[in-house]
């Protein structure tokens, strides 16, 4: 890592501490540094994906008519509930383990 000797506003410093959580002036500088980077590669990424980045993957999105319910098994015919229990009602795990001193 490079030493450099640079001007910084103290208030600005500050508030960036205080933002990222940071307690040294190194530390802050560092995380500002990374936190800036991290939201322009971000953007880019999103920029990409906004022209057509993945054509597979971004077509148009069904009517929620057409999606399952919330809380549904998708791979239930009937879309109903998922309820972990099998067709005698019992979820897995009902057995009980008995103890070995009774």
């Amino acid at each position: 890592m490079a030493r450099t000797v640079i001007d910084v506003d103290e208030d600005m410093l500050e508030q960036a501490a205080e933002v990222f959580g940071t307690k040294t002036k190194v530390a802050t500088v560092n995380a500002a540094l990374a936190d800036a980077v991290n939201r322009r590669k971000r953007q880019a990424f999103f920029d990409w994906l906004a022209e057509g980045g993945l054509p597979d993957l971004t077509g148009p999105v069904p009517p929620a008519a057409e999606q399952p319910a919330e809380g549904a098994d998708p791979k239930s015919a009937t879309g109903e509930k998922a309820t972990g229990r099998d067709a005698t009602g019992k979820t897995p795990g009902d057995e009980r383990v008995r103890d070995k001193a009774a």
